[in-house]
C-alpha cells in the first residue's frame, strides 16, 4: 500500500469505485468530515500508472490529489478478482485494519451483455462481501455500505417500499438485473450493511458539476442542439433526478450511524417533489431562450413513439449510424422517463430529515455547468475528455 503500514488498531475505510463521479464525492466528504484514514482501490500495471491514474480522475479536486499518501492510501487490485488481485500481505492487512467498506464500484452500461455486468456488479460484489466476512471474523467490521440503484425495483409499478426486493416483475434492462442480483447477495450476508438506492444522479444542486454527461442529459442535449421536437415520452410523467451532493451526503453519515445498519435506503426525491417531463422542457425551454438566445420549437409529446422507435431501430430501415445511435439511445432511456411508481424514502428522511430540494432552483446550475463545459456542442464525452 502506497504510505503508511497499516497497524491492527488503525481505523481504515475502503472505497471502491473512488475514482468515479459518485466515488469521489463521497471521497471528498470522509477527508473533511471524518477522521479515518481511507483506502482506494486502482486498477494499474504498477504504481506509477495507478497513481497517475489516481490523479489524473481527481485532478479537478487537489485536496484530495494532496491527501495521497498522507490520509489516502491506495492499492492496485480489481473487485472483479479472488481477493481483489492483491498481494497477500496487502489482502490482510486489509482484514486487519478495516472498519467500514463502502462499495460503489459497477458496470452502469444498461444493456451491456448480462455476463459482462455481472462480471462487476455480482461477482465484484461478492468479492467484496469475502473481504468484508474475513475483517467481521478477525475483529468485526462496524458496516459494508452497498451503492445499489432505486431501479432494482425493474418493471414494479405502485408504490416501492425501500426493504422489498423482487424479480416478480422483471426488469427493464440487465444492468437492472445485475444490481439486483448484487443487492440480494448483500442482504443475505449476516454482515451488519447498509444499502443505497439512488435514482437518476445528476450534477451537483450549487454548482451543476458533473463528470459525465449522460442519462437526462442526452435528451436534453437532443432538444438544445437539434431542436427535436418529437418527444417520445408522456409528458405527465415523473423523471427520478437526484443531485450526486444529496446521495453523497446521506451514504457518507449514514455510513457511521449505528442504527442505520440493516436498512435500505431510497435516495431519491419525493414524488410530488419530481419534475414531470413536460415541467421540465418547458423550463429548459425558458432558461435557453432568456441565457441561450435560442427559439426553440414547441415539443410535441408522443409517448407511443417508443415502440415505434424501437421496431424501427431493429429492422434494416435505418442504414445512417448517427440515426442509428440516436434512436437507440431514445429507446434505451425512454422506460426512465416514463415512471409509473412512487419510491418510499421513510427510511432515509429518519435519518436525513426532511427532502427540501427543488429541481426549479438547482436546474439552472445544471444547464450552466453544462454549457460552460461545451456539452451541448460536442458528442458524449466526459467532462475531463
Amino acid at each position: 500500500m502506497e504510505g503508511e503500514i497499516m497497524t491492527p488498531e488503525s481505523n481504515f475505510v475502503l472505497i471502491t469505485g473512488a475514482t468515479g463521479f459518485l466515488g469521489t464525492q463521497i471521497i471528498q466528504r470522509l477527508l473533511n468530515e471524518t477522521q479515518h484514514e481511507l483506502i482506494v482501490l486502482v486498477r494499474g500495471n504498477n504504481e506509477e500508472s495507478a497513481l497517475h491514474h489516481l490523479k489524473r480522475a481527481w485532478r479537478e479536486f487537489p485536496e484530495l490529489n494532496n491527501a495521497i499518501g498522507k490520509r489516502i492510501h491506495f492499492l492496485i487490485g480489481d473487485i472483479t478478482q479472488k481477493k481483489l488481485a492483491l498481494p497477500n500481505e496487502d489482502y490482510q492487512g486489509l482484514v486487519k485494519s478495516l472498519t467500514h467498506i463502502i462499495h460503489t464500484a459497477a458496470d452502469l452500461r444498461l444493456n451491456a451483455p448480462l455476463e459482462e455486468l455481472r462480471k462487476t456488479n455480482m461477482e465484484g460484489t461478492i468479492n467484496m462481501l469475502e473481504l468484508a466476512h474475513k475483517v467481521h471474523e478477525d475483529h468485526g467490521l462496524e458496516r459494508f455500505s452497498h451503492v445499489s440503484t432505486a431501479y432494482v425495483a425493474g418493471k414494479r409499478k405502485g408504490m416501492i417500499y425501500e426493504d422489498s426486493l423482487t424479480d416478480e416483475a422483471g426488469f427493464l434492462s440487465n444492468y437492472e438485473k445485475s444490481k439486483y442480483e448484487s443487492e440480494l447477495e448483500v442482504k443475505n450476508s449476516d454482515l451488519p450493511v447498509s444499502i443505497f438506492r439512488p435514482g437518476m444522479i445528476v450534477g451537483d444542486s450549487k454548482t451543476g458539476y458533473i463528470k459525465t454527461f449522460n442519462t437526462l442529459y442526452t435528451p436534453l442535449r437532443l432538444y438544445l442542439t437539434e431542436k427535436q421536437r418529437f418527444i417520445p415520452m408522456d409528458p405527465t410523467a415523473k423523471i427520478n433526478l437526484i443531485p450526486v451532493d444529496y446521495v453523497a451526503d446521506a451514504i457518507t453519515h449514514l455510513t457511521f450511524k449505528s442504527d442505520a445498519e440493516g436498512l435500505t435506503f431510497h435516495l431519491t426525491s419525493p414524488n410530488e417533489n419530481l419534475p414531470t417531463v413536460e415541467g421540465l422542457i418547458k423550463r429548459v425551454k425558458c432558461w435557453s431562450r432568456r441565457n441561450l438566445g435560442l427559439k426553440l420549437p414547441r415539443p410535441r409529446f408522443t409517448p407511443r413513439l417508443a415502440k415505434l422507435v424501437n421496431r424501427l431501430n431493429s429492422s434494416s430501415l435505418i442504414r445512417n449510424p448517427q440515426t442509428k445511435r440516436k434512436l437507440e439511445t431514445i429507446n434505451i432511456l425512454s422506460p426512465y422517463f416514463n415512471e409509473e411508481r412512487q419510491f418510499s424514502i421513510k427510511n432515509t428522511e429518519r435519518f436525513m430529515g426532511k427532502f427540501r430540494m427543488n429541481w426549479q432552483d438547482y436546474l439552472p446550475k445544471l444547464l450552466e455547468f453544462a454549457v460552460y463545459m461545451g456539452f451541448f456542442h460536442r458528442s458524449e464525452r466526459t467532462v475531463h475528455e
